[in-house]
């Protein structure tokens, strides 16, 4: 761009010494050819092809080896109507193949109505090391109109011109990086279809391993370490003040212990740990939990407190029927242990309960009370009558 100064403009400069005036010119030159910075560009394009998915091809942009960068404006001209649209894109791209079109979502839209009018699509072709642009109808717009778009280019790179027109249609989302998520994924000798990698949505959801995070904050597809240091934690929470966490921690790197912890606030307030709180078995040393808890082995209390339903004192009502003797013993003869206590067989078959264990002991125990008392009160009578009888006796030898 040529400066050009109006003689007007030259007469209020006559005071000024010739050097400033010089250096004011160079000045004013610099400025008009910083009006459009390097690697931008500005084109008018027409789409005369109607209905949904009808595309120009505008141009393409160079790879660049550190990733591309590609910042793209269109003003289209459609129904009467003025569409504007703001993409951006990240070309990281590592592998070999072709990545086919993929649709960029629009990083800024203002469409009629709220209704997203174009797309900008981005192919990959590696034979050519370039990024393929065009600008896709997502609506039919107004019959056998041809749309007049303006575009401006910023780019990282060169940008190439083309003007090639068709319909198509292109895979939502992507493998390139855009404003609707950075994704990073590894090299495969046909990118197009991995899905492994690092993918961040525009939502600030995470990806490691696969393309679908379902709606996730982070969602991993394989496995994970985390290796916090001895007295380094993992929380799960907020752990500042008053706050409630769950903290993941190891005591030593080696012969140390994996330490799971509920904190209710931060300090020493160690809160509730709550698990499968709507259903579902826990196991320890098994796989195969059968019951709410499930422990293969030994278990060391200081106490232990079993919730039981109903407790043996019917023993002592007035209307409960002891068991004879006789009867204990016919049957313990018979079966080799007491009645309603369950035999050996049935204990290591299927185990023991130990709250109904305790109210059937304590039934025992209150029978075999309810046995000793009777047999006090026998034995108190027999002594009552062998007194009776000893006086008896002595009457008799003092005849």
């Amino acid at each position: 761009m040529t400066t050009q100064l109006n003689p007007n403009t030259m007469k209020h400069f006559s005071s000024f010494p010739k050097l400033l005036l010089f250096l004011f010119i160079i000045l004013i030159s610099i400025l008009s050819k910083a009006q459009l910075a390097p690697n931008s560009y500005q084109l008018s394009k027409t789409l005369s092809v109607s209905g949904p998915n009808g595309y120009v091809q505008f141009g393409y942009i160079n790879k660049s080896g550190k990733g591309t960068y590609g910042k793209i404006k269109v003003m289209a001209h459609n129904c009467d109507q003025l569409f504007i649209s703001e993409y951006e894109f990240l070309g990281t791209y590592y592998a070999s193949g072709d990545v086919d079109w993929i649709e960029i979502l629009p990083k800024n839209s203002m469409d009629y109505n709220g209704i997203q009018n174009f797309a900008l699509d981005v192919r990959l072709k590696s034979n050519t090391d370039v990024y393929e642009l065009r600008l896709r109808r997502l609506n039919g717009g107004c019959t056998g109109e041809t749309i007049t778009l303006d575009i401006y280019i910023e780019t990282n790179t060169g940008f190439t011109e083309q003007s090639i027109e068709g319909a198509a249609t292109a895979s939502s989302g992507g493998y390139l990086g855009n404003t609707a998520g950075w994704k990073f994924p590894v090299a495969t000798t046909n990118f197009a279809k991995s899905t492994a990698g690092l993918f961040i949505d525009r939502l600030g959801n995470t990806s490691i391993g696969t393309t679908d995070n379902k709606g996730f904050k982070l969602a991993v597809e394989g496995s994970a370490i985390f290796k916090p240091k001895p007295g380094e934690r993992v929380y799960i929470g907020d752990p500042g003040t008053g706050k409630t966490s769950l903290n993941l921690s190891v005591t030593a790197e080696t012969n140390g212990y994996a330490v799971l912890e509920s904190v209710e606030s931060a300090g020493s307030s160690y809160g509730k740990l709550v698990i499968n709180p709507f259903g579902g078995n826990v196991g320890v040393g098994t796989l195969y939990p059968t019951e709410k808890l499930s422990v293969d082995g030994n278990i060391r209390s200081r106490k232990v407190i079993v919730t039981q339903t109903g407790w043996s004192d019917y023993v002592f009502d007035l209307s409960y029927k002891l068991p004879s003797l006789d009867s204990v013993a016919a049957f313990v003869q018979e079966n080799k242990h007491l009645p309603e206590v369950p035999s050996a067989a049935t204990v290591i078959k299927e185990g023991l309960d130990v709250g109904e264990m305790q109210k059937l002991l304590l039934q025992k125990i209150e029978e075999l009370t309810l046995y000793v008392i009777g047999l006090k009160k026998n034995d108190d009578k027999l002594q009552e009558e062998n007194i009776n009888l000893k006086k008896e006796i002595e009457k008799l030898k003092n005849k």
